[in-house]
């Protein structure tokens, strides 16, 4: 009888063994998956008492999301898509995620959760040296997502199209807060005027300061983070989004060596003041829109109020960093190196239609119709289009000329 008893026992324990040998390798395989996400779980950010902008009265959003940002390289995507702290903040409580950067730092790629009207992750790749959405794909929530094509294709785009591999590193963004690169110090501030809020930059040893429009989104719960290209200091992303059902959601990305004494609050007043005569009105800013095309201003003698199309005497395009590049007046219209592109017997105004991108997130065309200042006649038609290789504004007609 004992011996059967022992037997029975030796096989009960053989079997709890096994059984226990088999569950510690599912784990170890689970953690295999997650990597290093669950490295820096749990991690705390900032220092108590100081105010965040990602902060409010109430509550402190310092979600688990921020340990993924801590991570050394870019995690697999479907990874990522299978953790727990991903789905929790992004999936459930809508919190952006900034995915990564490319290599050399030319695109910045973001994941969101939108529930309306269908449900699924989009996938979204912005260039960061002129600020707009060039890539977004959609993938619709459904069961075994991971072997779903849209999620082949995002992450075909994602490595190979775009080679995000560098993981963002993020800032605590405070307000009043000194920022050093290698050439520079800097400080950042939020300010808030006529129901508007901007992010404002100012350089130690200089007076110049430069404004951002930030949008508030009707005043719903929003958050504003920092983020820098590790390659390069002087590359930083502020991230703004809500986090209510509908994610609304814009990044601003702003190369510092590019921020010019020309193209801050009064260097942009002061170069277009050499050009145009009378009340100085700018009719689109690049720091407004958030997309870095540059700058349209025009003058009037008359003081009416501008409505579109705009009747003009006097106009002005000054390229991303406050330069003047194309200027028309009476006599014509002329390049940045003072020369007439046309010959004219008359003197002419403007009629100008500034066309944007179908979400206005960008300059698509300005649009110059050259009028006889006696007879209202139309002269010509001027059509200008961004142009990637010189990075400005050019005329459709004038682009063959350029190498």
């Amino acid at each position: 009888m004992k011996g059967k008893i022992g037997l029975v026992a030796s096989i009960f324990l053989f079997v709890f063994l096994s059984i226990g040998c088999s569950l510690t390798q599912e784990v170890s395989t689970e953690k295999q998956i997650n990597g290093q996400l669950d490295k820096e779980k749990g991690k705390q950010h900032g220092e108590a008492g100081e105010k965040d902008w990602n902060q409010t009265e109430t509550d402190t959003p310092f979600y688990d999301i921020d340990t993924l940002y801590n991570l050394t390289e870019v995690p697999q995507l479907d990874s990522l898509f299978l953790h727990s702290t991903f789905i929790n903040q992004v999936y459930i409580h809508h919190i952006p995620y900034f995915f990564g950067y490319s290599e050399d730092g030319h695109y910045a790629a973001f994941i969101l959760y939108d529930n309306t009207p269908h449900s699924g992750y989009e996938i979204v790749i912005y260039d960061t040296f002129i600020g707009e959405k060039i890539y977004s794909i959609f993938i619709p929530y459904v069961d075994r997502i991971i072997e779903s094509k849209p999620f082949f294709l995002a992450k075909e785009a994602l490595e190979q199209g775009f080679d995000i591999h560098v993981t963002p590193k993020k800032e605590i963004l405070r307000d009043g807060m000194e920022y050093e690169t290698n050439q520079d110090k800097w400080y950042f501030y939020k300010e808030k005027d006529n129901q508007q809020s901007f992010f404002k930059m100012m350089k130690t040893n200089t007076k110049d300061e430069w404004l951002y429009l930030l949008h508030d989104y009707n005043d719903q719960k929003s958050y504003t983070q920092l983020f820098v290209f590790p390659g390069n200091p002087q590359w930083i992303t502020l991230a703004q989004y809500n986090n209510q059902e509908k994610v609304d959601f814009l990044p601003i990305f702003i190369h510092l060596e590019s921020v010019t004494n020309k193209n801050s609050i009064d260097g942009k007043e002061k170069e277009a003041d050499k050009w145009l005569y009378g009340t100085i009105t700018f009719l689109y800013g690049q720091e407004q829109i958030i997309s870095n095309k540059g700058y349209i201003a025009v003058s009037n003698k008359n003081k009416e109020e501008l409505k579109a199309p705009y009747h003009v005497g006097q106009w002005i395009y000054l390229d991303s960093s406050g330069t003047m590049k194309w200027y028309g007046n009476s006599e014509g219209i002329f390049n940045k190196e003072g020369k007439s592109i046309q010959s004219l017997d008359k003197a002419v105004y403007y009629r100008m239609n500034i066309i944007m991108h179908m979400d206005s997130s960008s300059l698509k065309y300005i649009i110059i119709d050259q009028l006889d200042k006696k007879t209202d006649e139309l002269i010509r038609t001027y059509e200008f289009k961004w142009d990637e290789r010189i990075k400005e504004m050019v005329p459709i007609q004038l682009m063959e000329l350029y190498p």
